[in-house]
């Protein structure tokens, strides 16, 4: 009722994946999504950091990866106090490990949905996306130029994780600001 026949629009710089992509589609002209180049937030969901695990290659580089994903787990259910026995569940999902006697698969999708009553990877995180349409600041590798290029998070450039200094500096409010001064935007 309270903005019942506003127009009701909203911009947002560096947005993190915090919808699903049904309803990013459905914001599409009330919800811009403003990224800067490779700034990481908008690109931390579920699946991009599982694209990011399976670039590491060395053991110990795969071990860290591994002990970093059962922290944040451990850290997100004691936060929320969730079953002790659903957070094992999920750690077994995300590690690609098979327990003896489970018959669930690696990314085999969300339990709730199978009729179980567990928690799993893909109910917790799965496919969240920046909502609506997204302008994404982009550098041109050749001449250092930016341009703002109108599109959304299917966008392959948005569907993974760079790993460099920059992907967080990136995230600093200057680097938009100085973007949007470069670019000459005008109205």
């Amino acid at each position: 009722p309270l903005f019942q026949g506003r127009d009701v629009t909203g911009v947002g710089f560096g947005m993190p994946a915090c919808v699903e992509p049904a309803l990013a589609e459905k914001l599409k002209g009330r919800v811009t999504s403003v990224i800067h180049r490779e700034d990481v937030v908008p690109r931390l969901s579920f699946t991009n950091l599982m694209k990011l695990r399976e670039q590491f290659n060395r053991d110990d580089e795969k071990e860290w990866c591994r002990q970093q994903i059962e922290k944040d787990v451990e850290c997100l259910w004691r936060y929320v106090g969730w079953p002790k026995g659903d957070k094992d569940k999920l750690l077994e999902e995300v590690q690609g490990v098979k327990s003896a006697g489970s018959q669930a698969t690696p990314g085999s999708g969300d339990d709730r949905a199978r009729g179980g009553a567990g928690v799993s990877a893909r109910n917790i995180a799965g496919d969240l996306v920046c909502p609506g349409y997204v302008i994404h600041l982009r550098e041109r590798p050749e001449s250092g130029q930016y341009e703002a290029a109108l599109t959304d998070m299917t966008d392959p450039l948005l569907q993974r994780i760079m790993v460099s200094a920059r992907s967080f500096r990136d995230h600093n409010m200057q680097g938009y600001l100085d973007v949007f001064r470069g670019l000459r935007l005008r109205a």
